[in-house]
């Protein structure tokens, strides 16, 4: 079964210019992904992943987020996590309207995962099928109290600081993997600035009914 790779883009929100692929199999497909990748990733780190996807018969979808990859934006700056997931909710429904009647299943791998939580939190109608790999999901609880109220503060008066740098080799335990991803032009090897730290921090906070403030 050959699957093929084609690449798309749209206007996010704000008008930021979002890019997209689309893998297809060459026989009629019986599910749909929406894929939404890792901090400073993009899309294209899954193709063996959207390959599979294929040879099973499902179609993927995966953006570039904002600030990442090929997309628009200043390099992996958000204020908000409603940033993110606008433009995810977008491609969900652009995957709707090209196969209308498949199963729908939303993916999200580690800021990802935060991702579709936070968006299949508030629009559970849109899928079918909700799958986190690692989502940074209730961060707080593995960050000291102290720093917990700084991300929160300096994501709002600094959104673009700089305040962690991550690990590389925590990546993979393939050290091909990681020689791949510490090579690739795409990816962002800087550290995680403020305004990413306080929207994953925000993502998990419980509130009155299970909902996000």
């Amino acid at each position: 079964m050959i699957t093929t790779r084609v690449e798309h883009s749209f206007d996010g929100v704000g008008g930021v210019h979002i890019v997209y692929d689309v893998w297809t199999p060459d026989t009629t497909p019986r599910a749909v992904v929406v894929l939404s990748h890792g901090f400073g990733e993009h899309a294209r780190r899954y193709d063996h992943v959207a390959q599979r996807f294929g040879a099973a018969g499902l179609v993927t979808y995966a953006l570039d987020h904002r600030g990442h990859g090929r997309s628009g934006g200043k390099r992996v700056r958000v204020s908000d996590m409603s940033e993110y997931t606008g433009d995810f909710r977008t491609l969900v429904g652009i995957a709707a309207h090209e196969h209308p009647g498949l199963p729908r299943i939303v993916l999200g791998h580690s800021m990802g995962g935060a991702i579709v939580f936070a968006y299949g939190v508030d629009y559970p109608e849109d899928y079918q099928l909700m799958v986190l790999s690692g989502p940074a999901v209730a961060a707080q609880s593995q960050v000291p109290p102290p720093l917990v109220v700084a991300a929160k503060v300096l994501g709002v008066i600094a959104p673009g600081l700089p305040v962690q740098q991550l690990d590389s080799s925590a990546v993979s335990r393939d050290p091909q993997v990681v020689a791949a991803y510490d090579t690739d032009p795409l990816v962002h090897h800087g550290k995680v600035p403020a305004g990413v730290a306080r929207a994953l921090v925000l993502v998990g906070e419980p509130c009155p009914g299970g909902r996000r403030r």
